[in-house]
């Protein structure tokens, strides 16, 4: 894990043996005194590098962007790293040109709003990386129908209280950041 200024934040490695063409799982936990958490603020990120190795040779090498946030909400407040937040939302379409897409974020941020609410999911992933390198919050909606009158709410009636829509809530979530 390397941070901004290119210092080696945190490193490790594990020896495990999978077979040809198969999908495993490998985890990975660590402290890290000194963290620098993202917000839209200071979006702080971290380059996560992971190497894949057979024969002692370097087969695969990979990296990404991430950020370290805490996201919670308290007394009708939401709160990131502990502090309160106050979102300036607005609707905006993902854009399949990055260019554009970073352009059209900009402009946003540059008129008051840190927070960008997207319909359709999955966003490409320019639209993500961009956003979390320049510091903008993306809520992802989903077209799941809530609206229902208090009488015709039964068990199943609503995603809230049906465990079969847990999938469709959790690929919301996990579009938003």
């Amino acid at each position: 894990l390397i941070d901004r200024e290119g210092k080696v934040a945190s490193s490790g490695s594990r020896e495990f043996t999978t077979s040809w063409f198969s999908a495993d799982t490998l985890r990975f936990a660590t402290t890290l005194p000194g963290v620098k958490p993202w917000n839209h603020e200071t979006p702080n990120l971290y380059t996560l590098v992971v190497r894949s190795f057979h024969e002692g040779r370097n087969v695969e090498f990979v990296t990404a962007k991430i950020g370290f946030r805490n996201i919670s909400y308290s007394n009708g407040s939401v709160l990131l790293n502990g502090r309160q937040v106050k979102l300036a939302p607005s609707e905006a379409a993902y854009l399949s040109n990055e260019r554009r897409s970073e352009s059209e974020l900009r402009k946003l941020q540059k008129s008051g709003i840190n927070c960008v609410i997207v319909k359709g999911n999955p966003q490409p992933d320019h639209f993500s990386s961009i956003s979390g390198r320049i510091g903008v919050y993306v809520c992802a909606l989903t077209d799941i129908d809530t609206c229902k009158p208090p009488r015709e709410i039964t068990f199943r009636a609503t995603p809230g209280n049906d465990p079969d829509g847990a999938s469709a809530l959790a690929q919301s979530a996990m579009g938003s950041f």
